[in-house]
């Protein structure tokens, strides 16, 4: 995986957790993309990716999808993890929020 972006949380008492996105690449068929991303703690190891019908929208679903699992991994279930000093605090986007946006008529 080539990595594009990184970013490192503090785990209280234990070893960072870090958090990785890879660079997008098309699926062997040429007409889709993925973007691998993976998640290495001192309480949780994922690798995955998540695909999408071009690069943006691959990237944009593997940080989705790397949300998702970051909220669910043991560091934040214990209560562990925290970002620059913030408890609990991912940094990252809320997968649902375009779609509670969208479903609110706020944006088109």
């Amino acid at each position: 995986m080539e990595v594009i972006a990184e970013r490192r949380y503090q785990v209280r008492g234990m070893a960072d957790l870090v958090l990785r996105i890879g660079k997008p690449e098309p699926f062997p068929d040429g007409r889709n993309f993925l973007c691998p991303y993976e998640i290495d703690g001192p309480l949780t190891q994922r690798r995955s990716h998540f695909g999408g019908v071009d690069a943006v929208q691959a990237l944009l679903n593997a940080v989705g999808a790397a949300t998702i699992d970051l909220e669910l991994c043991e560091e934040v279930v214990q209560g562990l993890l925290s970002l620059h000093g913030q408890s609990g605090e991912l940094g990252l986007p809320d997968p649902l929020a375009l779609t509670r946006l969208r479903s609110a008529g706020t944006i088109g």
